[in-house]
């Protein structure tokens, strides 16, 4: 037999070990020795055989027991036995002694010491067993080696023995602590279990004594749940007068003064105690109804329940948005309980308009939630729209026949060229709708009953909720406005009866409550003035966007019409003139007072013309009517016009889906805003939480600052951030974001990846994993895939054609036509934008429902943690509505709860219970999939800056106060937008990722944020050319990943920027940067200034360098400019090509 003995040597080894050869040779110690047994046994037994004996220098310390050796096979083995444990020897005298601990339990021998330990029932008595089994187990392994090894050394041996057992005392008493340990985990998880239960019950208790106070009070209520708390307390006051007098008149009568016309007999005093007893009954009716509103603001256990729940990211937070400035508010421990009230009540109200779950508040720890915000009851209204375009496209498509659908089925003709386009289709039929045309087949009659359905539910519940305004409405807002004169004289009172206090502090602030006042009982006398103006005129006329034969259909004015039309024959001015003539009352502007005040047009020929320039002037600066309107405003004119649909149809928008898209968005957020304010205005809302303020000493500078930041999201979820969206500037500005979005997220698609960790983080990886694999392949997940579309108003970006929302905020201005609309819709599809984002949001929502229904199902059971409860608080879902979400009737699929909503009805689950429910699912989506909303869009992100009154007015007296904005000066415009962009996903991972994960409230932080940073360094190499890549160092590599990622969300793209515009501004020397950042850019002040300034403004650059080339005869480099800035031509599948494609046309133009 021929050995190598080159790589076994007596020295140290070239190199650490591995665990698995540690362990291999702590096994060979004792294995060796006995399988080595039968050649021993063997030699005793044989004659002495005769073969060559030769013994090469290694093997020297045992060259005398070779030659006694009989048998060959035996002098082979014990050379083996030698080399062997030379090789262990160095594995040994290598191996850390971490590596000794752990290969020691690949070594079944290990696992007796272990089982011995964990019999005894003290740390000592453990650390014994331990000890003196694995010195018996050593004893037991070096006997045979004795006889086998002819170097065997006692005393290294006996060491080794004596170690083992020493050591074995220590890991025997570890092992014995562990077990403690263990079985403490497992003591105080089953003690925290019927703590979770516990506090399951104390919330349930708590809910139970809020929703069972006075009974009367939820009947009344419902009874009254469209009143404000004006109207009541007004009603209610006068009920108490009225009780008194008819109570003072039965004493006169009892004293025996009654009057001589009246009989004053017992029937008669009967009947007027009973209607006392009635009236009593009425008014205590309305204050329990306000003492029960009290306690809905109201606000139990901590003193700032609405605010934020504290977390580091505070302190870190420096750039806030507009809803985290009002909840980090809080009042001291030691303010008055009003003043406390009065600011939780403010909380309450931001949240009520913009809430979005995307943060804990304190008082959700203990079981607190928020009924759906607005914006989320707006979200959900996308349900009703998908629901109408999906029927309305089925008709069409069965009008004309077609067999398949398509994506894009409203750019879809018949092949025959008898079918028309779906806009085209619906819109002819509204416009025979509206002009009285009956004559429609069966598809087409049926296409009309559903636009009739259509549009008498959205004209009922903008009548209902006082949005398109009725006398009816009009007459108790007069009322309730003449109350709150009353009230806020009284208020002015009070403060005028303060004697000035001796502190200049104290006098500035009892100066400036004056003035408040004041100044609010002027404003309120106007506004009482100008809804005295509107009863009277829609006394006098129907409502103007349909007379009283009309088919209801909401009117948008086509700006662009009316102004060709101005330009030339003027049909629009002469319909108007007509219709003045007809209809003579209208409105002047008095140059005095700046008030439009009423008028008598009739047989006035030059003062209808100058009423009927008014009007022009009000449409084009409102199109659609929903800008905020007063006495004082440009608008105000065109908002009194009774026309008819029908005889300015050439004049307005007769897209019924645009219009029904736009209702949805804009109307509908203002219904859901009076349904959640019970029927008022949110100037009359502002006003009532602002006034609570000031009336409990918070000063009128840092109330208007409150509301300043509740203005701007109202704004932003009524979709009128920016005041004059039809100006040119703003449409120009967002033609410009609109164009350059086509152009520089050509690679979007692939960057959606990064949405996949949050999903990581908010559901865990295996579910998320389980519902790729499963999503498309049962039909059970498949169903609630495709839920989310039609229950919960999500994953809609494609059927609707809002993709680009995620990256680009819609402003508001409407740009291009439809054929631009294609194109932009076709870019975010082509990109993978699309597609990418409509099935994030399916998954997540998927993994939502299942995982409402499964904490509920913990609560029922009394399993929830604490987690789990302020993950549900924190949706809107307390306990009671848990547990009645887990009596519903659910199914299992393949791990998933498919939740059968559709069935909840039928099975007795409430529909308080069921809106909950979708608003959760709606809020965990969008705080999944990430797009700014706009509780998590910093404050000057909409274009607007606000300056102090009374300093900006000061500088510039010229500036005028904003009215919607009380002490401040509002500079807005389009152009200021630019900067921000492309920060919409960051803005929300600011808020849906870092805050939240501060919180503590994301199930798995490390997998998600270890998930991030994967796909921002996969998506860093894939963006990188290989080339440069592998030139760039580690830590670059790890820094493009994390920029890539969005860990940092907006701050880190704000910081890297800003270092990337110093340096290219040359303000910083790159190859001493400490960022050492992969890519700077190139260097100029132009292309610092594109880099903070944004990618609009890059696209004018790359413009004006076109036209450059153009100039100096570089027409080449001139045509591959404008080409790179084409939609398209940077998408990431054809971009390689592209570019090669430009680069050789314009090298051969230049050559030529």
């Amino acid at each position: 037999m021929t050995y190598s003995y080159a790589p076994v040597s007596s020295g140290p080894m070239q190199s650490r070990p591995t665990v698995s050869s540690v362990a291999y040779a702590q096994i060979s110690r004792f294995k060796d020795p006995i399988l080595a047994a039968p050649y021993f046994l063997q030699d005793w037994f044989e004659e002495r055989e005769e073969f060559d004996r030769t013994i090469e220098p290694i093997f020297e310390p045992l060259a005398e027991d070779l030659r006694l050796t009989k048998t060959e096979a035996l002098f082979e083995k014990k050379k083996e036995l030698h080399l062997k444990d030379l090789a262990d020897r160095n594995v040994f005298q290598n191996a850390t002694l971490g590596q000794n601990v752990v290969a020691a339990f690949a070594n079944p021998t290990s696992y007796v010491p272990i089982f011995r330990a964990l019999k005894a029932t003290t740390i000592l008595g453990g650390a014994t067993n331990f000890s003196l089994t694995a010195g018996a187990i050593s004893l037991a392994e070096e006997t045979p080696r004795a006889f086998v090894y002819e170097t065997f050394d006692p005393v290294e041996s006996g060491f080794y023995v004596a170690s083992n057992t020493a050591l074995g005392f220590l890991f025997g008493g570890g092992v014995k602590i562990a077990q403690k340990s263990i079985t403490n985990v497992f003591d105080t998880s089953h003690r925290a279990l019927n703590l979770h239960a516990q506090t399951i019950r104390e919330q349930e208790i708590f809910l139970k004594k809020e929703k069972d106070l006075p009974e009367l009070a939820k009947r009344v209520r419902k009874k009254y749940a469209k009143q404000s708390d004006i109207q009541l307390r007004a009603r209610a006051m006068a009920l108490h007068g009225q009780a008194i007098g008819k109570q003072k008149f039965v004493d006169r009568i009892l004293r025996g003064n009654a009057p001589k016309d009246f009989d004053a007999n017992p029937k008669a005093i009967e009947t007027i105690q009973r209607e006392i007893a009635s009236l009593i009954k009425i008014r205590d009716d309305l204050n329990t109804e306000l003492a029960a509103r009290r306690l809905d603001k109201g606000l139990s256990r901590v003193d700032n329940p609405y605010s934020l729940a504290k977390s580091f990211y505070d302190v870190i937070d420096f750039m806030p948005t507009p809803m985290k400035t009002i909840l980090r508010r809080t009042a001291d421990k030691n303010a008055p309980r009003k003043f406390k009230n009065a600011l939780n009540n403010f909380h309450r109200t931001a949240l009520t308009i913009a809430g979005d779950g995307s943060m804990l508040l304190t008082g959700q720890k203990f079981g607190l939630t928020i009924p759906a915000s607005v914006a989320i009851k707006n979200n959900l209204r996308r349900s009703d729209l998908y629901s109408f375009e999906k029927n309305i496209t089925a008709l069409w498509q069965k009008n004309y026949d077609m067999k398949e659908t398509m994506f894009f089925p409203e750019t879809r003709q018949k092949t025959s060229g008898k079918g028309v386009a779906l806009d085209d289709w619906i819109d002819d039929l509204n416009i025979r709708r509206i002009t009285g045309d009956t004559n429609f087949n069966t598809q087409e009659a049926a296409a009309v009953e559903l636009l009739e359905r259509y549009f008498a539910k959205m004209k009922k519940e903008g009548v209902d909720s006082g949005v398109l305004g009725s006398t009816g409405f009009l007459g108790q807002r007069v009322i309730a406005k003449e109350v709150e004169i009353d009230l806020a004289n009284d208020k002015l009172a009070l403060v005028n009866a303060k004697e000035m206090p001796k502190s200049l502090e104290g006098q500035e602030r009892l100066i400036e409550q004056r003035k408040y006042w004041k100044e609010r009982i002027d404003g309120l006398r106007e506004e009482l003035a100008e809804l005295s103006q509107n009863l009277e005129y829609l006394k006098k006329a129907e409502f103007r966007p349909s007379g009283p034969e009309e088919p209801f259909f909401m009117r948008e004015f086509d700006t662009e019409a009316i102004l060709i039309d101005e330009r030339g024959p003027k049909l629009f001015r002469q319909k108007l003139l007509a219709h003045v003539r007809d209809n003579p009352n209208g409105f002047e502007y008095n140059k005095k007072s700046g008030l439009w005040e009423p008028k008598d047009f009739k047989d006035k020929p030059a003062a209808q013309s100058n009423y009927v320039d008014s009007i022009i002037r009000g449409i084009l600066a409102d199109p659609d009517g929903t800008a905020v309107t007063s006495r004082q405003s440009v608008h105000y004119p065109s908002r009194s016009l009774t026309i008819g649909n029908k005889e300015i149809l050439p004049f307005i928008n007769t897209s019924v889906r645009d219009i029904v898209r736009k209702y949805n968005v804009r109307m509908g957020s203002k219904i859901d805003f009076a349904n959640a304010f019970n029927n008022r205005t949110f100037k009359e809302v502002a006003d009532e939480v602002t006034d609570d303020l000031v009336t409990n000493g918070m000063t009128v500078r840092e109330a208007n600052e409150l509301r300043k930041n509740l203005t701007i999201l109202y704004r932003r979820v009524t979709a009128t951030s920016i005041s004059d969206p039809t100006s040119l500037t703003n449409r120009s500005v967002q033609f410009l974001k609109e164009f350059t979005s086509l152009n520089y997220l050509g690679s979007a698609g692939p960057t959606a990846l990064g949405d996949i960790p949050k999903v990581i983080m908010e559901q865990g990886f295996r579910p998320m994993l389980k519902g790729l694999i499963n999503i498309f392949d049962d039909p059970n997940w498949e169903k609630q895939f495709y839920q989310v579309k039609e229950i919960y108003g999500e994953a809609l970006e494609l059927s609707l054609g809002f993709v680009q929302r995620q990256i680009l905020e819609d402003s508001g201005s409407v740009v291009g036509s439809k054929s631009w609309d294609s194109i932009k819709q076709g870019g975010f599809i082509l990109n993978g934008l699309g597609p990418m984002t409509v099935g994030l949001k399916g998954l997540s929502g998927v993994l939502s429902v299942h995982r409402f229904v499964d904490v509920s199902l913990r609560v029922a059971d009394g399993s929830a943690s604490k987690f789990d409860l302020e993950y549900l608080a924190r949706h809107g879902i307390d306990v009671l509505v848990a547990k009645e979400i887990a009596k519903a009737p659910i199914q299992r699929s393949k791990g998933l709860i498919i939740a059968n909503i559709e069935e909840w009805s039928e099975k007795g689950i409430s529909l308080e219970t069921q809106v909950k429910f979708k608003a959760a699912v709606n809020q965990s989506i969008n705080n999944t999939i990430l797009s700014s909303s706009p509780a998590t869009r910093f404050t000057y992100a909409d274009g607007s800056v606000f300056l102090p009154n009374n300093q900006a007015t000061r500088l510039f007296p010229f500036f005028k106060e904003d009215p919607e904005f009380p002490g401040y000066v509002r500079l807005e415009s389009g152009v200021m937008t630019l900067p921000f962009q492309f920060y919409n996903w960051s803005m929300s991972a600011a808020t849906n990722i870092l805050h939240t994960a501060a919180q503590g409230q994301i199930k798995n932080r490390y997998g998600g944020f270890a998930a991030m940073l994967a796909i921002g360094y996969l998506m860093a190499k894939i963006r990188t050319p290989e080339y440069v890549w592998d030139e760039l160092t580690n830590e670059q590599k790890f820094l493009s990943a994390i920029e890539r990622s969005g860990i940092a969300s907006v701050y880190g793209d704000v910081a890297m920027n800003t270092v990337r515009a110093v340096t290219q501004a040359g303000l910083n020397d790159p190859t001493n940067d400490p960022l050492n950042l992969a890519f700077y850019g190139k260097d100029g002040y132009t292309e610092a200034a594109t880099t903070i300034l944004g990618s609009g403004v890059s696209t004018i650059k790359d413009f004006s360098d076109g036209v450059i080339d153009i100039y100096d005869g570089n027409y080449g480099s001139a045509l591959k400019e404008f080409y790179l800035m084409l939609p398209y031509s940077e998408l990431f599948w054809l971009k390689e090509d592209s570019r090669a494609m430009i680069n050789n046309v314009a090298r051969s133009i230049d050559s030529d």
